[in-house]
C-alpha cells in the first residue's frame, strides 16, 4: 500500500517556496556527481588494464592528459565527496521538509472547528508532532529523495557500466531487477500489516502514558500499577516487532541480491575466459569496469529498494498526518470586519445538536442581555449551560438561529473581532508549569508584562495575601497542570487571568466551584464592582444571594 497523490499533495503544499528551490538545486548537485560516476567508471577499465600491465591501446595518458592512476584517483575523490554532501543535503531537506509540515499541522489544530476540536483525540495529536513527524522524515521524504537520488546516479553508472561491459551489465541488471521484484511481492502483506501496528501502537503508547500521568492518584489508590505496565508493555512490544520486521525485510534482500548477481559474474566471466581465445585484456578491462560499477551500483540498487520499503511501511501514520492537514476552518477569514459591542447581546431561535446524537441540547432559547448586566445562567447536568456560552462566545457556529452583536449578526466575517472582547474562565484551568505570573500574563512575554495589572488582578481575585505567602511570590512556579497548588488557587489564577486581559466580557463556567462561599463572595462582588463595570455572565449551581443578579436564566424550564 503506498501513499495515494492526493496525499502526497497536502504534504508538498505544507513545504515553503525556498524549501521548494532548494530541491531543485539538490537535483542538478545530484546529476553533477552522476556525471562524475559517469566518468570514473569510464576510467576504471582503463586503470585496471594499466595495473595488469595490458595496456593495451599503449597510451599513458587519459582523457584529461594526465596519467590513469591520477585521473581515476581525482574523479574518485570528486564523486565521494559528491555523494557525501548529497547524502547530508539531503538528510537537511528531509527534516525540514518534516518541520514545516509539523509547523502545518499544529497551525491546522489550532485553527480548527471547536466541534472538531471536541471530537479529536489528544494523544493522536501529539503522537503525530512527537513520532508520526519522525516517521514522515525518515520513512517518506528521506526515502523519495534518496530514490530520487539513486535513480539518477544509477541511470548514469548504469550506461557507463554497459557501454564498457554489455553483456555483464545486461545479465546483472536483470538479476536485480527480478531479485527485488520478487522479494518485494513477496513482503507487500507484511509490510502492510506492520505499518499498520506502528502508526496504531504509536498513538496508543501515547494514549496509555498520557491517561496514567492523569490518572497517578486513582492507579496508585487501586494498586492497579502492574496492570497498566503489562498493558504498555504489551504494546510496545508488539510496536518495536513491527518496526524491526520493516527493518529486517528492507535490509535481507542485499545478500540474496548480491549472491545472483556474484554468481552471474562469475558464470559469465568463465564463458568468455573458455571462448576469448586467449584475449583476456578484453575479458579483464569489460570486468574491472563491471566490477567498480557494480561497487558503485549495488549500494544504490539496496537504498532504493529500502526507501521503497520504508515508504510502505511509514503509509498509515502518514496518512494520519495527512488528516490534519486536510482540516479545514469553516471560519477562517483574513478580511475580519470590526464590531463594536456597546448594546446588547441576542439570540434568536436558537437551537443545537452535537454531531452523532439526536437531542436537542437546545431548543428554540430566545435571549437578551444587554451590555454592562450580570447575567447568571443555572441548570441540571446536561441542560446546555457550557453549550450556550460557547454558542455566545462563537466557539460553536454550527446551530439554528441567530446570534446577534447590537444587531449585527455574527459570521466568519466578524467573529475573531467578537472572541477577542472575552476573557474566559472554565471550571478546570489550564496553567503553564511556569511562574504564577506568567500564568497570570498568560501568553505574554516577560519583558511586557504589566506588573501594577498583575497586581490589581491579584486583588480583585483575592489572590494578595496567598502570593504572600508563598516563598518566591509571584515568581513561584505552579508546577504541571498546577500541581503544587490547590484547586482553589488554580481557580483564582484564572480568575486573575481574565481581570488582566481587561475584556469588555467575561464569561466565568463554574469557575469558583472549588471556592468557600465566603471567598466566592469576595471575589464576585470585587469583579461586579469593576470600573468601567464589564458583562458578567457565570454559570454556577449555586446564585449568591448576596448578589443583586441582572438575570437568572434556568435551562431547565
Amino acid at each position: 500500500m503506498i501513499l495515494n497523490k492526493n496525499d502526497l499533495k497536502y504534504i508538498i503544499r505544507a513545504i515553503n517556496g525556498k524549501t521548494k528551490l532548494f530541491f531543485i538545486l539538490f537535483f542538478l548537485l545530484v546529476i553533477f556527481v552522476a556525471i562524475g560516476e559517469y566518468f570514473t567508471i569510464g576510467e576504471s577499465g582503463i586503470f585496471a588494464k594499466n595495473l595488469l600491465g595490458l595496456d593495451i591501446e599503449k597510451k599513458a595518458i587519459s582523457f584529461l592528459g594526465i596519467n590513469h592512476s591520477l585521473t581515476f584517483l581525482l574523479l574518485i575523490l570528486i564523486t565521494n565527496l559528491g555523494r557525501a554532501f548529497v547524502t547530508y543535503l539531503g538528510i537537511k531537506l528531509s527534516y525540514v521538509c518534516s518541520s514545516q509540515v509539523c509547523q502545518k499541522v499544529y497551525k491546522n489544530h489550532l485553527e480548527q472547528d471547536y466541534l472538531d476540536f471536541l471530537s479529536s483525540n489528544s494523544s493522536e495529536l501529539i503522537s503525530i508532532v512527537t513520532t508520526k513527524i519522525e516517521i514522515l522524515s525518515t520513512n517518506l521524504i528521506l526515502p523519495l529523495i534518496t530514490i530520487s537520488s539513486s535513480l539518477l546516479m544509477m541511470f548514469f553508472i548504469g550506461i557507463s557500466i554497459f557501454r564498457k561491459s554489455p553483456i555483464f551489465t545486461s545479465f546483472s541488471f536483470l538479476a536485480v531487477f527480478l531479485g527485488y521484484l520478487i522479494i518485494s511481492k513477496v513482503s507487500t502483506k507484511s509490510m502492510r500489516r506492520n505499518s499498520q501496528i506502528i502508526s496504531k501502537n504509536s498513538s496508543k503508547n501515547i494514549k496509555i502514558v498520557q491517561e496514567s500521568v492523569n490518572s497517578f492518584r486513582e492507579i496508585k489508590l487501586a494498586g492497579f500499577e502492574k496492570r497498566i505496565h503489562g498493558i504498555f508493555s504489551k504494546n510496545e512490544i508488539s510496536l518495536r516487532n513491527a518496526k524491526t520486521n520493516v527493518r529486517v525485510l528492507s535490509d535481507l534482500p542485499r545478500y540474496i541480491v548480491e549472491t545472483l548477481i556474484f554468481t552471474t559474474i562469475i558464470i559469465i566471466s568463465l564463458f568468455f575466459s573458455y571462448s576469448s581465445n586467449n584475449n583476456y585484456s578484453i575479458v579483464i578491462g569489460s570486468l574491472g569496469a563491471f566490477l567498480y560499477g557494480s561497487q558503485r551500483l549495488l549500494p544504490l540498487a539496496q537504498i532504493t529498494y529500502r526507501s521503497f520499503s520504508t515508504i510502505r511501511s511509514s503509509t498509515f501514520s502518514v496518512k494520519d498526518i495527512v488528516k490534519y492537514l486536510k482540516i479545514f476552518n469553516r471560519n477562517i477569514n483574513t478580511n475580519q470586519t470590526n464590531l463594536d459591542f456597546s448594546n446588547k447581546i441576542e439570540l434568536k431561535g436558537i437551537s443545537f445538536i452535537y454531531p452523532n446524537t439526536k437531542r436537542k441540547v437546545i431548543n428554540n432559547l430566545n435571549l437578551k442581555i444587554k451590555k454592562g448586566e450580570i447575567v447568571c445562567i443555572i441548570g441540571g447536568s446536561g441542560s446546555g449551560k457550557s453549550t450556550l456560552i460557547d454558542i455566545m462566545m462563537g466557539l460553536i457556529n454550527t446551530y439554528d438561529g441567530i446570534l446577534l452583536i447590537d444587531n449585527n449578526e455574527i459570521k466568519r466575517n466578524n467573529v475573531y473581532s467578537w472572541t477577542k472582547k472575552i476573557a474566559h474562565v472554565p471550571q478546570e484551568i489550564l496553567l503553564l508549569d511556569d511562574t504564577v505570573m506568567k500564568n497570570i500574563a498568560f501568553g505574554i512575554p516577560e519583558k511586557d508584562i504589566n506588573k501594577d495589572l498583575v497586581n490589581y488582578a491579584l486583588e480583585v481575585s483575592a489572590l494578595t495575601e496567598v502570593i504572600k505567602g508563598l516563598k518566591n511570590g509571584l515568581e513561584t512556579f505552579v508546577g504541571e497542570r498546577g500541581s503544587l497548588l490547590s484547586g482553589g488557587q488554580k481557580q483564582r489564577i484564572g480568575i486573575a487571568r481574565a481581570i488582566y486581559q481587561k475584556k469588555e466580557i467575561i464569561f466565568l463556567d463554574e469557575a469558583t466551584s472549588a471556592l468557600d462561599k465566603k471567598t466566592e463572595e469576595e471575589i464576585l462582588t470585587n469583579i461586579i464592582n469593576i470600573k468601567p463595570r464589564q458583562t458578567i455572565i457565570m454559570i454556577t449551581h449555586r446564585p449568591i444571594v448576596k448578589i443583586k443578579y441582572d438575570n437568572i436564566i434556568d435551562l431547565n424550564t
